[in-house]
């Protein structure tokens, strides 16, 4: 889970920032679309995140 943790909270922070963006006046299918884009979003920053981790050199 440890070396999973910057994929979840990537997708959790994409998930919660898209919730707070999106308009009120967006219909619910286009909705779901949406949440699920931001969650893309959110896990493609978190894997680069753990891969810029597993490259770090270890002291």
């Amino acid at each position: 889970m440890r070396r999973n943790r910057p994929l979840v909270i990537g997708i959790s922070v994409g998930i919660i920032t898209t919730l707070a963006i999106l308009p009120e006046t967006v219909q619910a299918p286009w909705r779901y679309v949406w949440l699920l884009l931001g969650g893309a979003v959110g896990a493609g920053l978190g894997w680069l995140v753990r891969r810029y981790l597993d490259r770090r050199p270890r002291p």
